[in-house]
């Protein structure tokens, strides 16, 4: 997909030609065509053509006649429906790109055109008679978009590059958004790591005029009504939408690859590729990342620790998946974090995932894929757990005979034992409430994310940081299931959800189209409007996904419990490693910024456990303590306070 960029002097002054040229040079990595320019007044716009680009898309579109440039990277799906509703002609469709056909939705719908575009995309549209800029990001697919405002200039672009390239920009870091990303709290996914720029979070638009700049989201899933259909409707409406996110997103050109877990999501994801291209006469080429070296202990009650025989039953079971293991020997984790922040200018929650990623992304680009599929999304949409059964409100109530009713219903539905229902829908949720209530049970079985921040305790005191560590527990804690519906989208709402944004810049990074068909707008509003008894049905969790497996997955995939977890060996690979991880602390303890908001001398410490004992320290806490807190460190370094 394409890399957007350009810049608008808000004060009528001309458009400075170094810097264009310089946000343009900054997207060389992106790929291999030279980038395309419109220029007007006090505005210029660019568009870098990716590697994997579908259609043959001359970008910047402008229209002399209407005032109209529009620089896109789109892959629309529906495009039949989408024309229908422009009145375009079947037979001329054909010759439109998508750039064309975001143009003409803008001059039928204006700003209301994001709401029927389907696909991955983002767009930024200059409209010469309003002096009006206007950028927006799809739902929550595989796109990403910057910005800069200061001193009459406003600039924006597909990655941080281009800013950061600017000379007006400022280069301070985001110490708020620091101690967000080592204490796990999302935000709302405006803040970067720089002070200067921001995000404009997915589903959300930008506009610009002479009456400043507003940002506003534009869809709300949850505000869709609930569907109600029985089982069997259900499981053919899920595939329905399935089949057409997963079959919408194959490679039009070159090979399509799948990264394939040993979970529900990747695995449900490459079945449904696989059958698909075997009926088009290709191979499915799927990547998994393995251990090479024993694994650490876990906090979480993991599942299998090597993903590799998962992945080859799946791969069996589908008949038409070309499998390949990879174990990354050849990057140490902190060469994969060190790539990772090359590539996002930022750092991540996950830093003990960079190198596998990245030995993912670089092993699929060398076997030919050109679009690499995920399930990110999934855990909450097509194998969200749902809610487990609670009918302790009707017991509260005192309304014994709708108790016994929803108790016979329930062991119906689910075929348990009698036992086994009062156990599920009565017992556990009245500890699960007991738990909430008493702080010292609330504590049991939980990992102490807390313990896991690695701050300076004195940084970490200052009132804008403690009021941020204060909402650190609260990704641990179990979702509000009040509305059960929402329940999984909390977490995950417009803007939040930050691992499309990072794969449309890995994309652009390794050759590829990252896509996640599990992120589908229509198939996310399907299955969040779905009542929660689709999920669970009293004895099984993602009983959905489950029931639509049934004789695709096998049943050790289709039916397995608990989560398989990558990067199963990381403590060993820093064992292996940790004379090149001594050197990077012995850095950071001299590097005054880094030193200010790290407690240095706590990362040096694990690190001496695991040169000494690695059986001794837990996947955790190598990979949420040590790598997050040295990922940012290796950030912090390139800022002089």
């Amino acid at each position: 997909m394409n890399a957007l960029f350009g810049l608008w002097q808000t004060d009528g002054a001309p458009v400075d030609p170094v810097e264009a040229g310089q946000m343009a040079a900054a997207l060389d990595f992106w790929g291999g065509d030279r980038p395309a320019f419109w220029q007007g007044e006090s505005i210029a716009l660019g568009c870098q053509p990716g590697h994997t680009n579908r259609q043959a898309d001359a970008q910047p579109i402008h229209d002399p006649a209407t005032g109209l440039t529009l620089v896109a990277s789109a892959r629309l799906i529906q495009r039949g429906e989408l024309a229908a509703k422009l009145t375009i002609r079947p037979t001329d469709l054909p010759a439109l790109s998508d750039g064309h056909l975001i143009l003409a939705a803008w001059q039928r719908w204006q700003a209301a055109c994001v709401e029927h575009l389907d696909g991955d995309w983002h767009f930024a549209l200059w409209d010469a008679s309003t002096r009006r800029l206007f950028l927006a990001r799809d739902q929550h697919g595989t796109s990403s978009l910057y910005y800069y405002q200061r001193n009459g200039l406003f600039a924006f672009a597909s990655t941080q590059k281009p800013l950061l390239s600017l000379p007006s920009l400022s280069q301070q870091p985001n110490l708020a958004r620091i101690a967000q990303i080592l204490g796990g709290v999302l935000g709302d996914g405006s803040e970067t790591a720089y002070a200067d720029i921001y995000r404009l979070p997915s589903a959300h638009w930008l506009n610009l005029d002479a009456h400043g700049l507003r940002v506003a989201r534009y869809w709300y899933p949850e505000k869709l009504p609930e569907i109600h259909l029985d089982d069997d409707a259900c499981l053919e409406a899920f595939l329905h939408h399935y089949r057409r996110a997963v079959e919408s997103r194959l490679a039009s050109t070159g090979k399509t690859g799948v990264m394939l877990s040993g979970g529900l999501d990747s695995g449900s994801v490459a079945v449904l590729v696989a059958a698909r291209l075997a009926e088009r006469g290709e191979t499915l080429h799927a990547f998994t990342s393995v251990p090479v070296g024993p694994a650490a202990a876990d906090l979480t009650g993991a599942g299998p620790l090597d993903e590799g025989p998962l992945a080859a039953a799946v791969a069996q079971a589908a008949g038409n998946i070309h499998l390949s293991l990879v174990g990354a020997e050849e990057i140490s984790p902190l060469a994969g974090i060190e790539r990772m922040l090359r590539v996002h200018d930022e750092p991540s929650y996950p830093a003990g995932n960079s190198y596998w990623l990245a030995a993912i992304y670089t092993a699929a680009h060398a076997a030919g894929v050109t679009t690499l599929l995920t399930g990110t999304a999934g855990n909450d949409t097509v194998s969200w757990r749902g809610v487990a059964p609670d009918l302790t409100g009707l017991l509260r109530a005192g309304r014994p005979g709708a108790l016994v009713d929803g108790l016979a219903k329930l062991r119906a539905r689910s075929a348990l034992s009698a036992r086994a229902v009062l156990w599920t829908a009565l017992v556990k949720p009245l500890l699960r409430r007991a738990r909430t209530r008493l702080p010292f049970l609330a504590r049991l079985g939980q990992t102490d994310w807390a313990a896991l921040n690695p701050l300076h305790p004195l940084f970490a005191q200052q009132p804008e940081i403690a009021a941020i560590l204060e909402r650190v527990h609260s990704n641990s804690a179990a979702p509000d299931a009040a509305d059960p519906r929402w329940a999984a989208w909390r977490l995950d709402a417009p803007g939040r959800w930050l691992p499309p944004t990072f794969h449309s810049e890995d994309g652009g990074a390794f050759g590829l189209d990252v896509l996640d068909p599990t992120a589908d707008r229509r198939l996310m509003a399907f299955c969040l409007g779905l009542g929660p008894h689709h999920f669970h049905n009293g004895a099984q969790d993602r009983w959905l996904i489950r029931r639509a497996m049934a004789g695709r997955l096998p049943d050790r995939v289709r039916l397995v419990r608990q989560r398989a977890r990558q990067s199963a060996d990381l403590v060993n690979r820093l064992y292996t490693h940790r004379d090149e991880m001594d050197t990077a602390l012995t850095r950071l303890a001299c590097h005054p910024l880094a030193a200010e908001v790290l407690d240095v001398a706590r990362l040096a410490a694990v690190a001496r456990q695991i040169a000494e004992n690695p059986a001794k320290v837990s996947h955790f806490t190598a990979s949420v303590l040590l790598l997050r807190g040295v990922m940012v460190g290796i950030f912090l370094e390139q800022f002089v306070l």
